[in-house]
């Protein structure tokens, strides 16, 4: 987790591998790029604020990654920097970039413990890239193509665990087991 951080200029990462990395509420007074020419792989970049002479992320590409609510007050807006990147099953309020697979949908995210969960109900759950090694074998028989759950990857840093529970009922007595198979 990025968080609360301020500085004139670039606020954030440059040239480096983000891998579920939550990055939220910095602010740069001039530049506010908090994301600039890095890899970005299910990450979530929101509440990131400032002057932005570029925009909150740059020159990077992204996969499984949310970048929502930033705000900039100036020239390229709040989120991509047009032309400058790559973005694949992601979701993007704002810019231009290639790819497949992305969307500008609201996120929904969670009002729960830990900052930017998902919500039930999210666009992002099992959403994200469904072979993300890139090995041509989905995730429904790849484990490293899951997220912790065994389901398919969900966009952004946070997953919404989904759990199944077996039931069984002895007497007037409930017992679950909790079991990551389906």
């Amino acid at each position: 987790i990025a968080r609360n951080n301020s500085a004139e200029n670039m606020p954030g990462f440059s040239n480096a591998t983000l891998i579920n990395c939550v990055i939220y509420n910095n602010n740069g007074s001039n530049n506010g790029t908090v994301v600039g020419g890095c890899k970005l792989i299910n990450c979530t970049v929101t509440q990131n604020s400032g002057g932005c002479v570029y925009p909150t992320v740059g020159w990077s590409t992204a996969e499984n990654s949310i970048i929502w609510g930033n705000s900039c007050s100036e020239q390229f807006g709040n989120g991509w920097l047009a032309g400058s990147a790559v973005a694949n099953y992601c979701i993007i309020e704002s810019g231009t970039y290639t790819g497949i697979a992305n969307g500008n949908w609201n996120p929904q995210f969670s009002s729960g413990n830990f900052p930017f969960s998902l919500a039930a109900g999210s666009p992002a759950i099992d959403a994200g890239n469904p072979d993300l090694d890139g090995d041509g074998i989905s995730y429904l028989t790849d484990l490293d193509d899951q997220d912790h759950d065994g389901t398919r990857f969900d966009i952004g840093a946070n997953i919404l665990y989904q759990w199944r529970s077996e039931e069984r009922r002895v007497g007037k007595e409930c017992r679950s087991r909790w079991s990551p198979n389906h």
